[in-house]
């Protein structure tokens, strides 16, 4: 329910329209309250005098800098809720949108196509808030060497305090990337990952090339390596030559290392979806599987059909059967594989774990293939249970 409308001071509502004649960014400070300008590097202040209800003063105040920025008396929200939903973001100067003092316009202005750096600092003075970094961050048009940097780190300060997995695994997925932090802050993340999985698959879907920790090349990498350089090779064997490569290595076993610990639905689902996409390559046949049964079974029918680029593969490279197999498999993972759990069950933590080693198990089998593991994964008795139940 809003607020009683209120009506501005004379000397308020003066002032502010002589801020807004040179400020090129402005925020409310409700703790003053006051309006704070951005004129170049100066801060222009206009202490308010409330009267009546303070929360109604200030929606006044928001409604008069609506009114005399973008010549909408009704204020920003319900404004940018309509226009936004139009997809007519573009009829309204981006730099306008910083002087309306509403953390929502910050966002958008964050977030347009063709804001420069300038622009981008002063959207950060306006809001600097996580969701307004990240946007920035994201912003494909802002330069690397700009503001960006300092905004990874000002995220990457901040983690420590994040307790939502999802806005943990966007921030890593903006900070991680090679480049934007120090060597040293970036490795200090990427062990928190040990404990918080949220942190490994904001680094696998950053860098997933690229993490700090890395393995060496297996068995079976040349060869594969040899063959993907082959005139009209399958892009089957170079993803092969690169899943047993250094890089590959450390990407697939941080991946199992989280598919062994998953605490909730919000990890595994962009987890199963990044494999699914980094094998790709393999060719899993038909349409993404729902069930692990048909995971299962259009990675053997890959193998049994001489056509597809994986008997091609296999015909070749016999000796690394199981390793073309399980890149099949993986190209079939994705977050539907779990529907049914989901669907069934809003459980966590250890029960979560549980519930979802059926699904999960054939992945972490197709996984330590990759790796030349000589052992499955250890299971907890439940999900030996489960497992066993299942079979």
């Amino acid at each position: 329910m809003l607020p009683p409308e209120a009506v501005l001071a004379s000397e308020d509502s003066l002032r502010l329209n002589v801020l807004l004649t040179q400020a090129q960014a402005v925020r409310i400070d409700e703790r003053g309250p006051t309006v704070v300008g951005l004129a170049g590097s100066r801060e222009l202040r206009v202490q308010l005098h409330p009267q009546g209800r303070e929360d109604a003063y200030l929606l006044a105040v928001r409604r008069l800098l609506a009114n005399l920025v973008i010549g909408h008396p009704g204020g920003f929200p319900v404004f940018i809720r309509r226009w936004l939903r139009g997809g007519q973001l573009e009829n309204l100067r981006t730099a306008d949108l910083l002087k309306l003092g509403e953390p929502e316009a910050v966002l958008a202005a964050a977030a347009a196509p063709g804001i420069d750096d300038e622009v981008a600092r002063r959207a950060w003075w306006a809001c600097p808030s996580a969701a307004v970094a990240r946007a920035l961050l994201g912003n494909p048009v802002l330069p690397r060497d700009g503001l960006k940097p300092e905004l990874a780190a000002w995220l990457a300060e901040h983690l420590p305090f994040e307790q939502d997995d999802e806005a943990i695994m966007q921030t890593l997925r903006l900070v991680a990337a090679p480049g934007l932090l120090p060597p040293a802050l970036r490795e200090r993340l990427w062990r928190r990952g040990s404990e918080l999985p949220a942190y490994r698959v904001g680094f696998l879907l950053a860098a997933p090339g690229d993490l700090p920790e890395q393995r060496p090349p297996r068995a079976g990498q040349e060869e594969a390596a040899a063959l993907a350089e082959e005139a009209g090779s399958a892009p089957l064997a170079a993803l092969l030559a690169h899943a047993l490569d250094g890089p590959g290595q450390a990407f697939l076993a941080a991946c199992d290392g989280v598919l062994g610990n998953p605490s909730d639905r919000e990890i595994i689902s962009p987890l199963l979806n990044l494999l699914g996409a980094y094998a790709a390559a393999a060719g899993f046949p038909g349409e993404p599987p729902d069930t692990v049964e048909q995971l299962a079974e259009g990675a053997d029918a890959a193998l049994a059909d001489a056509a597809t680029d994986a008997a091609g593969v296999v015909a070749r490279l016999p000796q690394l059967a199981a390793e073309v197999r399980a890149l099949v498999l993986l190209a079939g993972a994705n977050e539907a594989l779990c529907y049914a759990v989901f669907a069934r069950s809003t459980a966590t933590g250890t029960l979560l774990r549980d519930k979802l080693a059926t699904v999960l198990q054939p992945l972490r089998d197709a996984i330590a293939a990759l790796l030349g593991a000589s052992a499955k994964p250890t299971l907890s008795r439940r999900q030996r249970q489960r497992l066993s139940r299942s079979g």
